[in-house]
């Protein structure tokens, strides 16, 4: 009687990934064409944290590159991307190709490889100097605020309604100047700064006022042309998504947890580090110590406090709402 010979076992396979391959550099960008507008795009991950991808090796030591060069140039960025927003991965990266360029929640930094490593290495150091300020100044929560409460009210009686994308427009109008002034790596060709919309010592919401006004003006036919919303003078190269985004955590619940006195902490931390190095420029440390020492109205300072405390009953409205 013959034995019957062993069946075969399948072989299990390894789950996909991307695939790491050595590629030549890419050209960096230098069209306006090439450089997409994206701010109106509004992605949102609530419920699913965006997918991760891993980078090819020329993509890793392109990251490599630029981290030392933010060490070596802004090693405030440096200490805040390390300590504040490492979770993203443990380059301080969030490499994902479910965003555009690059983008924020006030919590991660968030890269797309394919396109990112195609702008040059004063570029990419701007970029995510950029994305650091938006965490450093909980931007994402700020823009979420204000969209809660669909207007913005001014001292002198002002009331105007919210537009998303003049909001995001002016946030990063005032981080490109701070980042221009402090010369931190390359300002890419196009994207938001003019010094006559905006200062980095300029409020976000003055900010807005004035890009609302010239859209009004541009919208009777006024002003010159092709000024239109602010476009003309620039575009974006980031995505600022709703905090928690990182997480697939609920925006409120992830502006709950956020924890200002640690984050004041990091700052503090920061400043003195890059001081001793002699690598903190006037322009950003003006930018921290008016961060560590607020100017902050009594409305907004008890707004937030119950924003905390109540949360999403709120939704929508405002204290101040009559």
């Amino acid at each position: 009687m013959t034995s019957t010979p062993p069946r075969p076992q399948p072989q299990r396979q390894p789950p996909v990934r991307v695939q790491r391959t050595s590629q030549p550099p890419v050209p960096a960008l230098q069209t306006e064409e090439s450089v997409p507008d994206i701010k109106s795009l509004g992605l949102s991950f609530e419920h699913k944290a965006p997918n991760r991808v891993d980078v090819t090796p020329a993509q890793a030591k392109a990251w490599d590159e630029t981290r030392t060069a933010l060490l070596w140039g802004s090693p405030a960025f440096s200490h805040i991307l390390y300590t504040m927003m490492g979770e993203g991965g443990p380059t301080g990266a969030y490499f994902t190709n479910e965003i555009p360029i690059a983008a924020c929640d006030d919590k991660f930094l968030f890269l797309n490889p394919e396109a990112y490593f195609r702008y040059n290495l004063g570029e990419r150091v701007f970029i995510a100097g950029h994305e650091i300020i938006h965490a450093i100044m909980a931007h994402c929560g700020q823009l979420k605020r204000h969209e809660r409460r669909g207007k913005i009210s001014y001292p002198d009686g002002v009331t105007l309604p919210f537009d998303v994308n003049l909001f995001n427009q002016s946030l990063d109008y005032i981080v490109n100047d701070l980042l221009v002034e402090s010369r931190v790596g390359t300002k890419p060709a196009d994207c938001f700064h003019d010094k006559s919309i905006a200062t980095g010592n300029d409020s976000a919401i003055e900010v807005f006022r004035r890009l609302y006004e010239d859209q009004e003006i541009q919208s009777k036919g006024g002003g010159d042309k092709g000024q239109d919303n602010g476009k003309g003078r620039g575009k974006g190269f980031d995505e600022h998504l709703q905090p928690g985004s990182g997480e697939g955590k609920n925006p409120t619940q992830a502006e709950q947890d956020r924890n200002s006195s640690e984050w004041s902490t990091a700052v503090a931390a920061a400043m003195h580090s890059a001081k001793v190095q002699g690598k903190l420029p006037a322009a950003m440390e003006e930018f921290f110590k008016h961060l560590l020492e607020p100017q902050i109205s009594w409305a907004e300072k008890i707004e937030a406090f119950f924003a905390r405390k109540v949360g999403n009953q709120t939704r929508g409205r405002s204290w101040t709402d009559s």
